[in-house]
């Protein structure tokens, strides 16, 4: 049973219902009290990952239950994240900004690498330059994303069968490398300064 707990609360979703014909959902527990995330319409939801805010990130299945998306839960409602264009997606994480990763269905089936910032979703492959594509790696979940917005997740290379581990890291924008670069500069300032 998949859970975290963060700040007092509890996620995680529950398979022992008092009724066995009810199927898993999604709960928030605060210590005394289980609130019931809900699904999307199906039978089944299930939570992965919860952050400061009490913002819960996993997955709801839709009537019929063939196809399950990434949710989100802001504290009072549940949301469809949506795919990559694909049937289904998965939440397995979320930091304290919102952001959310996890893997999403591509148009053609595939799965790839998802992240979502409120529910624009980005494909993660999308940042893999020519040469690592055509190499035949294809990034397929993102399993983790901290506070600085480094994910870790799984990639598979189609040519060789190889899976391995990855991490992305965000690149500062110029205006962070000129703090960045004044910073230091302050830094070398005062360390002259103190042997002057």
């Amino acid at each position: 049973m998949p859970a975290k707990w963060q700040d007092g609360q509890y996620a995680t979703h529950l398979s022992d219902r008092p009724d066995p014909q009810l199927a898993p959902h999604a709960i928030v527990w605060n210590g005394t009290t289980a609130t019931d995330l809900g699904t999307l319409g199906g039978t089944s939801s299930w939570a992965y990952a919860i952050n400061d805010a009490g913002q819960v990130a996993g997955g709801a299945y839709f009537p019929g239950d063939a196809n399950g998306h990434a949710i989100l839960w802001n504290g009072s409602t549940l949301k469809d994240l949506g795919t990559l264009g694909g049937g289904s997606s998965e939440a397995f994480a979320i930091n304290d900004s919102g952001q959310v990763t996890g893997w999403a269905a591509t148009t053609d089936g595939a799965q790839h690498a998802a992240l979502w910032n409120g529910t624009t979703v980005t494909d993660l492959n999308s940042f893999l330059d020519t040469s690592t594509v055509n190499a035949g790696w294809v990034l397929t979940v993102a399993n983790g994303i901290n506070d600085h917005g480094w994910i870790v997740g799984d990639a598979h290379n189609s040519k060789s069968g190889v899976d391995h581990a990855f991490l992305l890291a965000p690149i500062p924008e110029p205006e962070t490398y000129a703090l960045l670069l004044a910073g230091l500069g302050l830094v070398s300032f005062m360390a002259r300064r103190r042997t002057a």
